[in-house]
């Protein structure tokens, strides 16, 4: 079992977001820690001014880093190839759907609670459990002002992080000056096309839970 203290320190740290790229299983949290964790994060929401989406549209050309990566004969060249279609569709997806959630309140918030959710029910480790995802529904929503009469889907579609963490190293992966920098670029590169391709695999699981609260 993880230590109550153990346990403020890893909401804390989401919280802060130092999360991204650190891999923890979560599956020993018992249901009153899960329910502290949704009950917290909603305190803190609360807590905070009105957080909206501000993002420009993503203008990428994947074909020219496809070609970049082959003529380098980098590691991350099959995985860009034969994800291509995906990744510009969920690209396109997340362009067409950025008006929508603009007109979203508080559409970060609703983001930063899915993910951080998501995380605790232990996605990172691709084995999402659905139940610990509705009992942290549960909790947050027990204490969140926020509307939950929204459209879903439309946050969904607009997944915070994945794409453009994504995109970031696939070009840090192709930057020829820095060896190390490019290593670790690899790394997160074939990281976040798992971490995208499985999200697309529990979409539908997590639309379904958020639909009921």
């Amino acid at each position: 079992m993880i230590e109550q203290s153990e346990l403020d320190n890893i909401i804390e740290m989401i919280i802060e977001k130092f999360f991204y790229g650190k891999k923890a299983n979560f599956e020993l949290l018992n249901i009153e820690q899960i329910d502290a964790i949704g009950n917290k994060l909603a305190d803190y929401h609360n807590s905070i001014p009105q957080m909206d989406i501000e993002e420009k549209e993503i203008k990428i050309d994947l074909h020219e880093r496809i070609e970049k990566a082959e003529i380098m004969a980098s590691p991350i060249y099959q995985d860009l190839k034969e994800n291509k279609e995906l990744l510009e569709q969920e690209i396109r997806t997340k362009n067409d759907n950025l008006e929508k959630i603009q007109l979203i309140e508080n559409s970060r918030k609703y983001l930063e609670m899915i993910e951080i959710g998501a995380i605790f029910s232990n996605f990172q480790n691709y084995n999402f459990n659905q139940d610990i995802f509705r009992t942290y529904l549960k909790a947050y929503f027990e204490k969140s002002t926020l509307n939950r009469n929204v459209e879903w889907k439309t946050i969904l579609n607009h997944y915070l992080g994945i794409i453009e963490w994504l995109l970031f190293n696939i070009d840090i992966s192709l930057d020829v000056n820095e060896v190390e920098k490019r290593r670790k670029g690899i790394v997160n590169t074939k990281n976040a096309i798992k971490d995208l391709l499985y999200f697309i695999f529990i979409k539908n699981s997590l639309l379904e839970e958020l639909r009921r609260v």
